[in-house]
C-alpha cells in the first residue's frame, strides 16, 4: 500500500486537467480496492481467490457458472459455496448490484446503461435483482439520494 500510495502522490503532481484527475482516481480507486480486496482474500483457497479476482475484474462480462467453471475447475460451484458460503451466481449478483450502486451514487449514467455497465443486459432483470437486493428500485435509490443531498444542502445553509 505504502508503494502505491507513493506513485500516486507523484501522478497527483502531474496533474493539469480535469480528465487526468478523473482518470488517476478511477485508477487510484480500482487498485487500491483491488489491495484490500486481495488482502481480505487470504482465508480463501487460492482457486476461490483466482475466482473472486476475476469476477472483479469483469464485471460486465460473462460471469455464468458455465464460464466461470470452463476457465477454472470443473467442482468450482461446491468448492464457492463451501468457503464463500454464497453460490456464485448471488456473490455475482451481489458484486454487481454494488457496483451499480457505486454508479448510481457517482454519476448520472441512466439505469440501462448502469445495467449493461454491470453485465446485465436485461434492464427488467437488473432492476428486480437490483430491488431484492436494496429493497429499492434503481430510480427509487438514486431519487433517495438525490433527496438526502438536498436535504444536507439545505442543513448547511440553516447553519
Amino acid at each position: 500500500i505504502d508503494r502505491l500510495s507513493a506513485k500516486f502522490a507523484k501522478l497527483i503532481e502531474t496533474v493539469y486537467t480535469a480528465e487526468d484527475a478523473a482518470r488517476i482516481r478511477s485508477s487510484m480507486v480500482r487498485k487500491y480496492s483491488l489491495l484490500v480486496n486481495n488482502y481480505s482474500l487470504k482465508g480463501y483457497a487460492p482457486v476461490i481467490q483466482k475466482v473472486i479476482n476475476y469476477i472483479d475484474l469483469n464485471l460486465s462480462g460473462d460471469l455464468s457458472l458455465k464460464s466461470i467453471s470452463q476457465k477454472f475447475s470443473g467442482y468450482l460451484s461446491e468448492l464457492f459455496r463451501k468457503e464463500v458460503n454464497s453460490t456464485l451466481t448471488s456473490y455475482v449478483n451481489q458484486k454487481r448490484i454494488r457496483r451499480a450502486t457505486w454508479y448510481l451514487n457517482s454519476t448520472q449514467m441512466q439505469i440501462q446503461q448502469i445495467a449493461e455497465e454491470v453485465g446485465i443486459g436485461d434492464v427488467a432483470y437488473f432492476i428486480r435483482i437490483f430491488k431484492k437486493s436494496t429493497g429499492k428500485t434503481p430510480r427509487e435509490y438514486r431519487n433517495m439520494l438525490h433527496k438526502k443531498e438536498a436535504e444536507n444542502c439545505k442543513n448547511k445553509e440553516i447553519q
